[in-house]
C-alpha cells in the first residue's frame, strides 16, 4: 500500500477494513504528518454527520416525543441511514480536497464558512429526504431535527413541514409538525397555511392543537374555519367546544 485515498481513510475511521489492511494504514499514518492531518479533518467531518442523528428532546415538550416514536415503530433506525453518510462525505471531501489544495492549514476564514455552509445544506437535504421515504418514526425525528435547528427560519423546510402536515398518513408525525410550526407562526405566511390546513385535518388531537396554536398567534382568519367547525355534525364536542372558546377569545 503506497498511498492513502481518502476513501481508505474513510474505512479506517469507520472500521471497514480488515486486519492486514488497518495494520498498513496505521503504520502510513504514523509516518506521514500529512496524513495525520488528513485523518484529523475526514475524522471531523464524519463526526459532524453522525451527531446530526441524535436528538434529545427538552424535558418541557408539550409532546411526547418518545412515545409517539415507540407508537409507530419499537427500534428506531438512524436519522442518516450510512448510505446517505457516505453520500454527504463524498461531496464534502470534494470541499476539502480542493481547500486542501489551497493550503491545507492556511485555509482562510472565508473558504471554512463556506465549508460549514455545504454541511448544514446536506443535513437539511437528508432531513426535507426523511420527510418525503422514510418510516413514520424516521419522520418524526426529522420534524424534531427541523424543529431544533439553531438557525433563522429555513423557507424550503418550513413548506416541507406544511406539506407533511397535509398530507402524511402519520397522526402522530403530523402532531409533531404542528408543535414544529409553532416556532414560525410569527411569519404571516405560516399562520395563514395553517389556517388553510385545519379544515383538512379529522383527528381531533391535531385539529385542538391547531386551533390552540392560532389562538396563541391571535389570527383572526381562523374565526370563519372555526364557525364552520361548530356546525359540523361530524366534530367530536371537545373540539367543538374548543372552537366556541378560540373564538370567544378572538373576537
Amino acid at each position: 500500500m503506497d498511498a492513502i485515498s481518502d476513501e481508505q481513510l474513510i474505512s479506517f475511521l469507520e472500521g471497514d477494513l480488515d486486519d492486514i489492511q488497518r495494520q498498513q494504514v496505521e503504520q502510513l499514518i504514523h509516518q506521514d504528518d500529512r496524513l495525520q492531518q488528513r485523518l484529523e479533518q475526514l475524522r471531523s467531518l464524519l463526526g459532524h454527520f453522525e451527531q446530526a442523528t441524535e436528538y434529545d428532546p427538552p424535558a418541557d415538550l408539550k409532546w411526547s416525543f418518545q412515545a409517539m416514536l415507540e407508537s409507530e415503530r419499537p427500534t428506531v433506525k438512524p436519522l442518516i441511514p450510512k448510505s446517505w453518510l457516505q453520500i454527504a462525505a463524498a461531496v464534502i471531501l470534494l470541499v476539502t480536497g480542493y481547500l486542501a489544495g489551497r493550503g491545507g492549514s492556511q485555509t482562510s476564514s472565508d473558504d471554512l464558512l463556506s465549508l460549514k455552509a455545504e454541511v448544514k445544506n446536506l443535513q437539511k437535504a437528508v432531513m426535507m429526504t426523511t420527510l418525503e421515504d422514510h418510516s413514520a418514526s424516521d419522520r418524526i425525528q426529522a420534524v424534531g431535527r427541523i424543529e431544533r435547528l439553531p438557525t433563522a427560519s429555513d423557507p424550503k423546510l418550513i413548506q416541507a413541514l406544511l406539506k407533511s402536515l397535509n398530507t402524511d398518513k402519520s397522526p402522530n408525525v403530523r402532531y409533531a409538525v404542528v408543535q414544529a410550526l409553532s416556532r414560525f407562526t410569527g411569519e404571516e405566511s405560516v399562520r395563514l397555511a395553517l389556517v388553510s390546513s385545519l379544515g383538512k385535518q379529522a383527528d381531533p388531537l391535531i385539529q385542538i392543537a391547531m386551533i390552540n396554536l392560532l389562538v396563541e398567534a391571535e389570527e383572526k382568519a381562523v374565526l370563519t374555519p372555526l364557525r364552520n367547525m361548530i356546525k359540523d355534525d361530524q366534530l367530536t364536542p371537545e373540539v367543538k367546544r374548543q372552537a366556541e372558546i378560540a373564538m370567544e377569545i378572538l373576537i
